[in-house]
C-alpha cells in the first residue's frame, strides 16, 4: 500500500482524451507536498498556495482528480471530480491500492470575474475546457477498483449512473453536466437558494472575492444588502429592506491558519420584492467598476469614460454615473501602470537602467531638498526636472538637416507639468526626436535650462536654425552666446 506524497495541480490549459486515458496539455502546473491525509477544505488551500492565486476576483470552480486504473496491467486515466470531503477521502483510499504510485494530478479550473459578466450575464470559464479525441470516459473505468464518484453538483441532478448513457459513448452530456457557470454565483438560472448553497461549497481566495461575488450576486438579482457584522475575520451582510421583513442574511470566515475564506452561513432567498432595474445601483461602486473595465484599460488605456459607461450598461444593466466610471478608470491605470508617487519615485532608476543599457544616452535630473514643518527630511528628494536625449538621437542628428523645431505641451494628471521637446528632420523630411525634458511649467528658466542641455549634450553643430513659437522663455534663452549667429538662427 502507498501513500500520497505529493500532488500535481494543472490550470489553464485543456483536457485531452489520447489512447492511455485522459491527459492535460498547455496552461501551468506546479507541485506542493502532502504531509498527510487532506479534507476538501485542507486540498483546497493547497491548491490556492501552490499556484498563488492572489488576485481578489479569481475563484476555483472546479477539482477534477486524474484517476489511474488498471487495465491488463497497463496504467490508463480516467476522471473524476472532487465535491466534498468525501470524494477526496475516497481519491486518498484510492491511490492507496495503486502499487508504483504515489502521487496525485489534479485539473483545476480557475475562473476570473472578468470572464463571469458576458453576453448578458452568462459566461463560462475558459480555463480548462476538455477537447475529446477518444471513446467516452466510461470505456476508461474499471469496476474492480473503488473509483471516485464523478457526479455533478447536487444542483445539476445528474446522477453518476446517468453519466455516459443515451445512443452515444461521447463524452459531451458529461462535460456539459460539468460545466463550470453552473457553480459560479450569479451566472445560473437557478434560484437563490441553490446558487448560494454551491458558493457555499466554494473557497474563496480573500475577503475582497467575497465582496465581489455579492455585490455582482445582488446587482444580477437586483436586491440591495446592508453590512450586518464587519470583522477582521468575519463578513456577515443582511438585506437592506428592512420594512419588508426579509430575513436573507450571508456570513463568511475566515478560515483558521490560512488566508482563505467561506462563506459558513446563509439565509435565504430575499422575500422582499424586487424593485425592478433603475439606472444605476448602490453596489455598483468604483471598485466594483474598476475589476470589471480592467481587461478592457489594459488593452485601451485612452479608452473614453462615456464609452465604458456604455460598456457597464449593456453588460450588467446599470449605467453608473460618470464620476464613479471615471474612478474606476483611475483605480485601473493605477494597478497597470502604478501610481504616481510611485512612478515618481521609480524615475531615477528607471533612467540609471536606460543609460545602463544605451550607452551614451543623456539623463540629467535635479531635485530639491523635502522639509517637513521647516525640518530637513534626508531621506526624500522632491523631483524638480529631469532631460534626457537617447544616444540614437544624438548620433542620428548629425545626419540630418541643420534645422530643430522646440516646442512644450502640457501634462494632465495628478501632477500637472510640460515636456519640452526638440525635434529635427531628416533626410527624407521625416520628424526626428532629438531631446525631451519634463519640467513644472513652461517659463524662461525651464527653457533656457532645456536649450543649454540641448546645446551642451546634444549638439554642437554651426549654422543651426532653431523654429520656436516664440515663447517669452525661448526668445531669452537663445539670446546666449551659443545660440547667436554664425552658430545658430532664430
Amino acid at each position: 500500500m502507498t501513500t500520497a506524497r505529493y500532488g500535481t495541480v494543472y490550470w489553464d490549459g485543456h483536457i485531452v482524451n489520447i489512447d492511455i486515458g485522459y491527459d492535460y496539455v498547455g496552461g501551468q502546473s506546479r507541485m506542493f507536498h502532502i504531509e498527510k491525509k487532506l479534507n476538501y477544505e485542507e486540498l483546497v488551500i493547497k491548491i490556492v498556495c501552490a499556484i498563488k492565486l492572489s488576485t481578489h476576483e479569481d475563484m476555483i470552480t472546479r477539482i477534477i482528480f486524474r484517476q489511474p486504473m488498471l487495465d491488463n496491467g497497463i496504467i490508463k486515466y480516467g476522471l473524476a471530480q472532487l465535491s466534498d470531503d468525501e470524494d477526496v477521502d475516497m481519491m486518498f483510499d484510492y491511490i492507496s491500492t495503486i502499487k508504483l504510485v504515489d502521487s496525485i494530478v489534479l485539473y483545476v479550473d480557475i475562473l476570473s470575474r472578468h470572464h463571469r459578466i458576458k453576453d448578458g450575464g452568462i459566461g463560462p470559464s475558459t480555463s480548462c475546457p476538455i477537447v475529446m479525441e477518444g471513446e467516452g470516459e466510461d470505456n476508461l473505468r474499471n469496476d474492480n477498483y473503488p473509483v471516485v464518484r464523478i457526479e455533478t453538483c447536487h444542483e445539476l441532478q445528474h446522477s453518476a449512473e446517468d453519466v455516459g448513457q443515451g445512443d452515444n459513448d461521447d463524452d459531451t452530456d458529461f462535460l456539459d453536466d460539468l460545466d463550470t457557470m453552473e457553480m459560479i454565483l450569479g451566472l445560473t438560472r437557478k434560484t437563490t437558494f441553490q446558487v448560494f448553497n454551491l458558493m457555499m461549497e466554494m473557497i474563496m481566495i480573500s475577503r475582497e472575492a467575497v465582496i465581489a461575488a455579492t455585490k455582482e450576486y445582488h446587482m444580477l438579482q437586483h436586491h440591495q444588502f446592508c453590512y450586518d457584522e464587519t470583522k477582521s475575520r468575519t463578513y456577515s451582510i443582511k438585506c437592506k429592506d428592512k420594512l419588508s421583513g426579509c430575513q436573507w442574511h450571508l456570513r463568511a470566515s475566515r478560515k483558521e491558519n490560512a488566508d482563505v475564506w467561506k462563506i459558513t452561513r446563509y439565509h435565504g432567498p430575499h422575500t422582499c420584492r424586487n424593485a425592478g432595474v433603475s439606472k444605476d445601483h448602490g453596489h455598483l461602486d468604483s471598485r466594483f467598476i474598476y475589476a470589471f473595465i480592467l481587461p478592457m484599460i489594459e488593452q485601451q488605456p485612452d479608452m473614453k469614460v462615456a464609452t465604458l459607461q456604455a460598456e457597464i450598461k449593456d453588460k450588467i444593466g446599470y449605467e453608473p454615473s460618470y464620476k464613479k466610471t471615471w474612478m474606476g478608470k483611475q483605480f485601473a491605470i493605477e494597478k497597470i501602470f502604478g501610481g504616481w508617487e510611485e512612478s515618481y519615485g521609480r524615475l531615477r532608476k528607471f533612467m540609471h537602467a536606460i543609460v545602463n543599457y544605451n550607452l551614451d544616452t543623456v539623463v540629467t535630473i535635479e531635485d530639491d531638498p523635502h522639509w517637513i514643518e521647516g525640518r530637513l527630511d534626508g531621506n526624500v528628494r522632491v523631483f524638480d526636472r529631469m532631460f534626457w536625449a537617447f544616444q540614437q538621437s544624438i548620433e542620428g542628428f548629425k545626419f540630418c538637416r541643420p534645422v530643430i523645431f522646440v516646442d512644450g505641451t502640457f501634462l494632465y494628471g495628478k501632477y500637472s507639468g510640460c515636456i519640452l521637446c526638440a525635434t529635427g528632420l531628416d533626410g527624407n523630411n521625416i520628424i526626428f526626436p532629438i531631446a525631451f525634458a519634463l519640467v513644472d511649467k513652461e517659463d524662461s528658466d525651464n527653457w533656457g535650462w532645456f536649450m543649454d542641455c540641448l546645446r551642451l549634450y546634444v549638439t554642437d553643430r554651426e549654422e543651426l536654425c532653431v523654429i520656436s513659437d516664440r515663447h517669452i522663455g525661448i526668445k531669452k534663452a537663445m539670446q546666449k552666446d551659443w545660440w547667436q549667429p554664425p552658430s545658430a538662427n532664430h
